[in-house]
């Protein structure tokens, strides 16, 4: 028996294994078996036997057994192996294109089409190729083609829409969208498929893929009635879908006009575009669902299609019976919308008419635009300055120079002095922003922007943003430069007095002009010093942001070139003073280098012993993090590279500008140099800076310059800083209860950093018994523990020195030093460097509250006890309370550390710590004036 008329034999069998092992054959790649050589070869005779025969077998097997609808699943596997099976012959027919054998096929072609929906989930590969077995029939136009339509659409689209589809199911969707215009939308057969295919409207995968839009343009040409129900699907989705989506749809709307024809374009345009006009004239413009500003976008794609022809002449008839008569009614929310979309649209016109009839159309909108300038609404006004500006800086050349000037004019002298409305100030700024990227518009702009300069210094912040903005935008303009706009004197005002949100675009402005770091470091040093003898708070604020701007590597070079400037400085003025005062480390160091001659500090690194060859080869070992700032625009600082600066010691300020650009600028970089990268250049950091700062603090009087000079020792080791940490202590000790904290925190805060913090806990320890034990002697406070434990420890020769002044401060003496010494503790627990060092010194902060304890008993004799002096009991008053204060203080912060909680735990320990004083004072007195002065612990 040959293998026709075996595959014959198993179709007429009554059971299927005969013919499932064919199948299983047919499909194995290493067996020769082939059904598609069978049906190819067969004759018309057999042939017909053939599809007899499966068309039998199928209907036996599938349609009375019901193979397919069974519950047990070996019954269900069988039936889907048997559509395996009867797939694999029509396929041969449909790969074959034979119209005569096609026709004898049909009947098993329109039993599997009417089993396609009844497949099983377990049979989805099945299914998968028998919907590709009638898309081929369609698309190869075989006989009765239109009898495949009806269950293969249904089934393309829901696999389109279900969890896991992919951009190629859309594309076998599309291939075969021709098959649903024969269809019949206006039976009630179709309201499934009309179903799906509304889901699609609202389906991620078609909004965001180009294949689906175009399936959604499609839709509006399969039915007149069917395109109102696309577009009723599209609007009321608009409301919740993400915003770019909006842009989508007006893909699709633009697509489905430009396809469309007769009936279908009119209605398009009438009922769909123009209803879309309508919505959007009169959309609120307020809350969550902002549907002004998502028509608008939805539109705005059709606004930008103008280079199509036929979409100026389509706009035109669409918003003419809606533009015009909507911006001029009452509400203030129309007339917005109205004015948006004419902004938006502009310049209507009828490519049609003749030119005088358009240049009458484009008088009239600018006329509009004119009068939103004057509309009462400030909303209005603002969105009038916006066209304007558009339309200057689209249509610049177009434009008539008379109305050009009519148009800045209105600008500039009058929209900028709206006093009642600073978003209108604003608006004037950015549009002018948007004005000046026109190149045509360089020469007159020019001219009209430095009537602004003044409004650097508007009171409204958003109004000086603006303007700085603009600034921005003028400086990448060769022929305008931004400082004749507005000279640099107010820039440098307002960048000492704004806010951070005005100073970082300012620094951003003038980076390239103070801080060329293309340039070599003799220029920017010169650019330096010019700042900081022009405005010292402007440079203050400057290199607090000057590191947005330039890299790591780029500010330590800055950082280390300063340093070098200031010691050749110092060794200048060596010469001139040769016995200054300094701690004693500092004087064996200056020794060691005297009798040089250097030369003056020029700006060129360090003036003294170091060449600059040595100079660029340490800088060529260090690491860089980032790409250099490529200064790319002129700077308002002179430009050549030969500029010099005479740096001298005498001149206090200049020193203590720079030195404090240096603390600014290495605090701003600190993080950044604890990366790996930056380990070189931390390194070099702190070996330049280990040797300089004896010398600076030896040479440097000034209080500004010693207190730059501390910050910056605090970020060197205590090893290499151990001169200057003798100092430090000595000026503690000796510092007066009226110091300000500007004073007191660089030393206390270098102290913390080099590990001295018990030295500082120890003077405060004794100010603090001075206060609160104002009767214990001097020889009670050199016994206590803590003085004990300090001479028995390494640091004997520095703390000794400490032997403070007797106290020949007669009165509140005590008092004041203790207030002082509770100021103190209080900022270093606010400081979290200084915090860390002092929750991790245990026993000297033990001693410390063991003494504030002592204020329980302390506050109830001086509630219960009278006071002779009313003044000594006030100030004793205040510090009893910041005694107290401070004490639940560390309880709270020790506790937290402890059990590293937050919230109630700190809440419920505070509560705890002032339980045991408040009943005892009430009652003793019955007078809560001291308790309502102590505030709740923070």
């Amino acid at each position: 028996m040959n293998r026709r008329d075996e595959l014959i034999a198993s179709l007429e069998k009554e059971t299927t294994t005969s013919f499932l092992e064919l199948a299983v054959k047919h499909y194995s790649k290493a067996d020769p078996y082939n059904v598609q050589e069978i049906v190819e070869g067969a004759s018309k005779d057999c042939s017909k036997s053939l599809w007899r025969s499966a068309e039998s077998f199928c209907k036996t097997h599938l349609l009375d057994r019901h193979l397919l609808g069974s519950e047990d699943d070996d019954v269900q596997q069988e039936g889907v192996a048997v559509l395996r099976g009867l797939a694999a012959l029509l396929s041969s027919v449909v790969a074959l294109g034979d119209k005569d054998k096609a026709t004898q096929a049909i009947p098993l072609l329109e039993l599997l089409h009417g089993l396609l929906p009844l497949i099983p989930n377990s049979g989805q590969e099945v299914q998968n190729s028998i919907a590709k077995i009638f898309e081929k029939w369609w698309q190869t136009e075989l006989p009765l083609r239109e009898h495949v339509v009806p269950h293969t659409v249904p089934y393309l689209i829901i696999k389109t829409i279900v969890h896991g589809s992919v951009v190629s199911d859309i594309q076998r969707l599309w291939a075969f969208r021709q098959a649903m215009l024969i269809l019949d939308f206006e039976d009630s057969s179709s309201d499934h498929l009309k179903s799906l295919l509304l889901q699609c409207l609202i389906h991620p995968l078609y909004i965001q893929t180009e294949e689906g839009r175009r399936f959604l343009s499609f839709l509006f040409g399969l039915h007149p009635t069917f395109t109102d129900l696309v577009h009723s699907t599209i609007k009321q989705n608009i409301p919740n879908c993400p915003r770019p989506f909006l842009e989508s749809y007006g893909e699709v709307y633009f697509r489905a006009w430009r396809a469309s024809a007769g009936v279908y374009l009119e209605k398009i345009e009438n009922d769909c575009l123009q209803d879309l006009m309508h919505h959007a004239v009169h959309a609120q413009r307020s809350g969550p669902n902002n549907m002004s500003a998502a028509l608008l976008k939805l539109l705005g794609f059709l606004h930008q299609q103008k280079v199509f022809r036929g979409m100026d002449n389509m706009l035109l008839r669409l918003y003419d019976p809606i533009l015009w008569r909507a911006l001029k009614v009452a509400n203030v929310c129309v007339r917005a919308n109205a004015a948006s979309l004419l902004i938006d649209a502009f310049p209507l016109q009828n490519s049609d008419s003749t030119r005088e009839e358009n240049d009458e159309l484009l008088q009239k909108q600018i006329n509009v635009l004119l009068d939103l300038l004057a509309d009462p609404a400030p909303l209005i006004r603002t969105m009038g300055v916006t066209g304007i500006c558009r339309v200057l800086g689209i249509y610049w050349e177009l434009i008539p120079s008379a109305v050009l000037q009519t148009l800045l004019k209105r600008l500039i002298k009058d929209m900028t002095c709206d006093v009642s409305a600073s978003a209108v100030r604003a608006a004037v700024f950015q549009g002018l922003s948007f004005v000046v990227e026109n190149p045509l518009s360089h020469p007159i702009m020019a001219k009209v922007l430095p009537e602004l300069k003044l409004h650097i210094h508007d009171t409204s912040e958003r109004v000086r943003l603006s303007f700085i903005q603009l600034l921005l935008t003028v400086r990448n303009v060769r022929t305008i430069k931004f400082w004749d706009v507005v000279p640099m004197e107010h820039l440098l005002h307002r960048l000492a007095v704004d806010r951070p949100s005005i100073v970082r675009p300012l620094v951003k402005l003038l980076y390239i002009s103070y801080q060329p770091v293309s340039k070599e470091g003799e220029v920017q040093l010169a650019r330096c010093v010019e700042l900081l003898r022009a405005n010292p708070a402007a440079a203050r604020k400057f290199y607090q942001f000057v590191h947005l701007h330039m890299s790591t590597s780029q500010a330590g070079k800055f950082i280390l070139f300063l340093c070098r400037t200031l010691r050749g400085a110092v060794e200048g003025n060596d010469e001139a003073d040769p016995e200054p005062e300094a701690p004693a480390a500092a004087k064996g160091k200056a020794a060691s280098r005297k009798g040089k001659k250097p030369p003056a500090a020029k700006g060129k690194g360090r003036g003294g012993g170091r060449s600059r060859k040595a100079v660029q080869a340490e800088d060529k070992d260090e690491e860089v993090d980032d790409d250099s700032v490529v200064a790319a625009s002129t700077s308002s600082a002179s430009d050549e590279t030969s500029e010099e600066v005479l740096i001298s010691g005498n001149d206090e300020s200049l020193v203590s500008g720079l030195l404090e650009c240096m603390v600014i600028v290495w605090q701003s970089i600190l993080l950044k140099l604890k990366k790996p990268g930056c380990k070189t250049l931390s390194a070099r950091l702190e070996k330049e800076f280990s040797a300089a700062l004896p010398e600076f603090f030896n040479s440097f009087k000034s209080s500004s310059a010693r207190a730059a000079i501390l910050l910056l020792s605090s970020n060197v080791p205590a090893e290499a800083a151990s001169a200057l940490s003798v100092g430090c202590l000595e000026m503690f000790r000796v510092m007066q209860s009226t110091t300000q904290h500007q004073e007191y925190a660089p030393i206390v805060d270098a102290c913390c950093s080099w590990g001295h913090v018990g030295d500082l806990l120890t003077v405060l320890h004794a100010w603090l018994k001075k206060g609160l034990h104002p009767d214990a002697t001097l020889a009670e406070a050199a016994t206590s523990p803590q003085a004990t434990r300090k001479k028995g420890s390494g640091r004997k020769k520095k703390t000794q020195c400490a032997v403070e002044k007797p106290a020949s401060i007669a009165g509140q003496e005590p008092v004041a030093q203790a207030c002082f010494a509770l100021d103190v503790l209080t900022w270093m627990l606010v400081q979290p460097s200084c915090r860390a060092a002092v929750l991790s010194s245990t026993e000297e902060l033990e001693t410390i509250i063991e003494l504030l304890k002592s204020v329980l008993d302390v506050v109830e004799k001086h509630v219960t006890g009278s006071s002779a002096n009313h003044n000594q009991a006030t100030e004793r008053l205040r510090m009893l309370r910041s005694a107290f204060c401070m004490y639940t203080r560390l309880q709270v912060h020790l506790h937290a550390q402890a059990c590293k909680e937050q919230s109630t735990t700190t809440e419920d320990r505070s509560a705890s710590s002032a339980s045991p004083v408040l009943p005892r004072s009430v009652s003793a007195s019955g007078d809560e004036s001291l308790l309502s002065t102590l505030p709740a612990p923070a």
